[in-house]
């Protein structure tokens, strides 16, 4: 984890007037674990605690923990942009297991939207 994330996780913790120790009980860690990863002392932190993270702080684990892969367009919706932000943070193996598994998805059919979806979409 770059030292940038550290201060990407201080930073978002700062404006939702928590603590150290606030964020620790959030998350489930101790007080001193979220000074390590602000520090940028923890190089990996896992999936998981990335989850809980984002979700403590109002964001998403792809815009905080690979803010590089983020997506700046602003047609997409929040899912797409998470999910771009993964799919930009993987390796090419990575990438192309993610096709794979939306491919099988899709061709099951059971996950195509049909035109009831859409129009729910398109009220959202």
């Amino acid at each position: 984890m770059s030292d940038k994330i550290g201060d990407k996780i201080k930073e978002l913790r700062l404006q939702r007037g928590l603590t150290q120790e606030e964020l620790g009980e959030l998350v489930g860690v101790k007080k001193a674990a979220i000074n390590k990863y602000e520090s940028g002392l923890v190089q990996n932190i896992k999936r998981g605690m990335q989850a809980k993270l984002a979700e403590a702080l109002h964001t998403d684990p792809a815009t905080l923990f690979y803010p590089d892969a983020a997506s700046s367009d602003t047609n997409l919706t929040r899912d797409e942009e998470i999910l771009l932000g993964y799919f930009r943070a993987m390796n090419r193996e990575g990438r192309d297991k993610l096709t794979e598994y939306a491919e099988d998805l899709a061709a099951s059919g059971r996950y195509i939207k049909n035109d009831q979806d859409s129009m729910v979409d398109e009220e959202a």
